[in-house]
């Protein structure tokens, strides 16, 4: 088992305190989610853990190892899927298994309507199409952690499912983190969740998260 801990970040905008002192845990083996309503930092947590969005308050640390401030740029590591899609649309379906060396037939036993599309390009495929790819070749790619960003948007019911499905046979392999505003399909797959805050981050239960956070009794 590895453990990726990201510790004492903090993130102030326009005079905002957005992230305080934040600290999260990842662990092979496992789906952690992170939930928390619009606006309150989620995305911006995820790019100062990648590196792509430079703080001077920020600790990730890996077995106990400091990864320095541009964690994305450690060989098979991290892996991060943006909200917003990053193939090109030019290419083709095709193409993308050769550049990132998987398993066409793997993809299309977990995922069989996507098989119509191999010979497209993804200019020619609907927005969730498009993100069931790009999670499929992040998810396989030989990363230790993967952090998922929204996720579910775009996807059919059908295909949320298999998704679920698909995280809970991956995560054998290794960290998962994901955030999305469909907060059931979450706490489904989630083994840990954190809530976010007020810019502060704390472990919480499906439970607790359903009555003090949504308002539901049970």
């Amino acid at each position: 088992m590895s453990i990726l801990e990201a510790d004492s970040i903090r993130y102030n905008i326009s005079g905002r305190q957005l992230l305080s002192d934040v600290y999260l845990k990842l662990e092979t083996g496992k789906v952690t989610g992170l939930v928390g309503r619009n606006g309150e930092g989620k995305s911006t947590l995820f790019k100062i853990m990648y590196g792509v969005l430079n703080t001077e308050d920020r600790s990730v640390r890996v077995d106990g190892k400091y990864m320095g401030h541009k964690i994305y740029k450690v060989p098979n590591l991290l892996g991060f899927l943006p909200q917003k899609n990053f193939i090109p649309k030019y290419l083709k379906v095709s193409n993308l298994f050769s550049l990132y060396k998987l398993s066409m037939p793997d993809c299309f036993a977990a995922f069989p309507e996507l098989e119509k599309c191999v010979n497209s390009s993804f200019a020619d495929l609907s927005g969730g199409e498009t993100r069931l790819f790009e999670i499929y070749f992040i998810i396989k790619s030989p990363y230790k952690f993967v952090i998922l960003d929204e996720p579910f948007t775009l996807i059919s019911p059908i295909f949320i499912d298999r998704l679920k499905a698909f995280f809970a046979r991956e995560k054998k392999n290794k960290g998962i983190l994901l955030s999305d505003h469909m907060f059931y399909e979450v706490m489904d797959v989630c083994d840990d969740l954190y809530l976010l805050s007020n810019g502060v981050v704390r472990k919480t239960s499906m439970q607790e998260l359903k009555v003090s956070y949504l308002g539901i009794s049970e």
